[in-house]
């Protein structure tokens, strides 16, 4: 497109070049009357096709310039919402990430607990386990004597997970 505008407007010029009036009067004493006449037909011929040719160029490019611009404001657009896209995914990539690690750090960190053993009135006995950290835990209940041997092998106690609450006593 930008080679046919080129050629349009050079047409043009050399068309104007041969109508300017010094050109012309070389032109008339080069030259015989026939060959004025050839000139001036040539001139007409060049500006009736260059013309057209040169704006219809003109308004071509304009329209591509609009629709690239217009295409540019779409990509524009396309990209901000990616990039918004992005920030939100980083967001929650972080926000798994930091999850992650406050699992890892708790996993890695031994539970404080406290335990007490009570008699009501009664004459029950009750074990209350206060956790001090808010650590969870796994535990398996054992019934020992002051000899530490079982007392109870009948009854099978099975592994407890216990997540503590904040002012939770497990009874």
């Amino acid at each position: 497109m930008f080679w046919l505008g080129l050629f349009g407007v050079i047409m043009t010029a050399i068309g104007g070049l041969i109508g300017i009036p010094l050109v012309r009067a070389w032109i008339r004493c080069m030259t015989h009357k026939e060959l004025d006449r050839l000139c001036d037909v040539l001139r007409i011929i060049f500006i009736i096709i260059g013309a057209p040719i040169a704006i219809g160029t003109l308004i071509s490019s304009y329209y591509n310039l609009t629709s690239t611009r217009q295409s540019l404001q779409n990509n524009r657009q396309e990209l901000s919402d990616t990039k918004h896209e992005l920030e939100n995914t980083r967001g929650q990539l972080n926000t798994m990430v930091e999850e992650k690690q406050k699992l890892e750090t708790i996993k890695r960190t031994l539970p404080i607990i406290k335990a007490d053993l009570l008699i009501s009135q009664d004459k029950k006995f009750h074990i209350i386990i206060t956790s001090l950290n808010l650590v969870p835990f796994e535990c398996k209940w054992k019934v020992l004597n002051r000899n530490d041997t079982y007392v109870n092998t009948v009854i099978q106690f099975d592994w407890q997970k216990i997540y503590p609450e904040h002012n939770k006593v497990y009874r």
